[in-house]
């Protein structure tokens, strides 16, 4: 987190002084984690009355469930998982697929690879071992490197699970986020995998929230809210995603923020299957009639840039 913000009102009240450091309550409410984690029940009734970001939210009737906590080595190895090498998007997507088969043990095909791109993939293969999220693989075994399949077994951990099924693409996003905001000097409050209820007269919408944030740009606070898919685009529900948007305007309008409606980003990871390109223009065109953006990995930083204000760097 950069400078600490508070809501500001038309009208120049503010919320509640803050006391508490939220940031260091969560990450030990969370028991200081090295992926991530969750905080739920009572540690959150003692750290979000004095959040400047979900404080406000418990007075008019949104219910904070939960709140994820990112560890730094979630974040090295969201950037290690979205490097644009040859081999890297697959051996996430099977990776993936294999977790949601229940199997932790799979070969990766690499004999369409050139040995500098083995070389290369295998380098940072190795470092997602060291940050603990690949238990076995080809990394000591100096003949296994040059088979044309590589075995890799994941440990059996909920965290890394969670990590490798989409949640890297959140840590990613946090991180690229929260480094433009430094760089810019922009003031940012952020927060992950926040789980929000609304009340009844809030229109009892539910939400949970990849990465949720408030910035201050050009003295004008803004709301950022990325939302992390890995699935197939056909899948993606946009209507929801717009109705979550609105009610999310409902309740900041109602705290008095001048600009309530969030700015709001998909991200999903690069093609890499026939078809799927058509798939994600298919679901570009429908999110842009709906005022919501859709990027890549690699388009994380460019819209960070201009939801932060840079106008050096707007297209």
């Amino acid at each position: 987190m950069n400078d600490v913000l508070t809501l500001v009102h038309p009208a120049g009240r503010q919320g509640p002084a803050h006391t508490l450091d939220p940031d260091t309550l969560l990450v030990e409410a969370a028991g200081a984690p090295a992926l991530l984690s969750t905080v739920r029940g009572a540690p959150l009734h003692r750290i979000v009355p004095a959040d400047p970001l979900l404080g406000e939210l418990l007075q008019l009737g949104v219910d904070v469930r939960s709140v994820g906590v990112l560890g730094t080595a979630a974040a090295e190895a969201a950037q290690v998982l979205a490097r644009d090498l040859p081999g890297m998007a697959v051996w996430v997507d099977q990776a993936r697929m294999s977790l949601a088969r229940g199997q932790r043990r799979f070969t990766f095909p690499v004999g369409s690879l050139d040995p500098a791109d083995r070389r290369l993939l295998l380098q940072a293969l190795a470092r997602l071992s060291t940050l603990g999220l690949v238990q076995r693989g080809p990394f000591a075994d100096r003949h296994a490197r040059f088979h044309p399949f590589w075995g890799f077994q994941l440990p059996d951990d909920a965290a890394v699970r969670r990590l490798i099924q989409g949640e890297w693409l959140s840590a990613l996003a946090a991180a690229v986020l929260s480094d433009q905001a430094r760089r810019l000097a922009v003031p940012l409050c952020l927060r992950t995998l926040v789980e929000l209820e609304a009340a009844p007269d809030l229109g009892g919408w539910r939400a949970e929230l990849d990465v949720l944030a408030l910035a201050e740009v050009a003295g004008q606070q803004r709301l950022l809210w990325v939302e992390s898919k890995t699935g197939a685009p056909d899948r993606i529900d946009c209507d929801s995603l717009a109705h979550r948007r609105d009610g999310l305007a409902l309740v900041f309008a109602r705290l008095g923020l001048p600009n309530p409606n969030p700015e709001v980003v998909v991200v999903v990871p690069a093609a890499q299957t026939p078809g799927r390109e058509d798939a994600l223009g298919a679901l570009w065109l429908r999110l842009a009639e709906l005022g919501i953006a859709l990027v890549r990995p690699s388009e994380l930083r460019r819209w960070a840039n201009h939801v932060l204000g840079d106008a050096r760097l707007r297209t």
